[in-house]
């Protein structure tokens, strides 16, 4: 887990890999499923901070909070 730090709603979020890639927000009073995909990805997505983000991935990744 990462700490995402910072009053954001949302965040740009970037993939590179061939296999599954997930990622979940812990910052508000539930969890928030953020990406959920296989394969390469390049978004925008809700994500509530400050918080804490889970990220499974077996690829690189970037999370810019927004």
């Amino acid at each position: 887990m990462i700490l995402l730090g910072g009053k954001s709603t949302k965040a740009a979020i970037t993939y590179v890999g061939e296999s599954n890639f997930v990622v979940k927000g812990y910052g508000g009073s539930r969890s928030e499923l953020a990406v959920n995909t296989i394969g390469s990805y390049t978004g925008t997505v809700k994500l509530t901070g400050p918080g804490f983000v889970q990220v499974t991935s077996s690829g690189d990744w970037t999370i810019t909070p927004g």
